[in-house]
């Protein structure tokens, strides 16, 4: 993996991270949601649409 690579991989899993954090604080605040629930969709947004977002971009690229 070279450094541009790993930039680009890097940059996206922080944007994906802090829009995981926003909504877990929206969700938190505005919500009935249980806890459970509002942690498992974090994890999801945090963690699957970046590894998704990233393997497309390594895929075209």
């Amino acid at each position: 993996m070279n450094s541009a690579s790993l930039g680009r991989t890097v940059g996206v899993y922080l944007i994906f991270v802090l829009i995981a954090l926003a909504l877990l604080y929206v969700m938190n605040r505005f919500t009935t949601v249980p806890s459970n629930i509002r942690v498992a969709i974090s994890t999801a947004v945090a963690v699957g649409v970046p590894t998704l977002v990233v393997s497309y971009l390594n895929y075209v690229s």
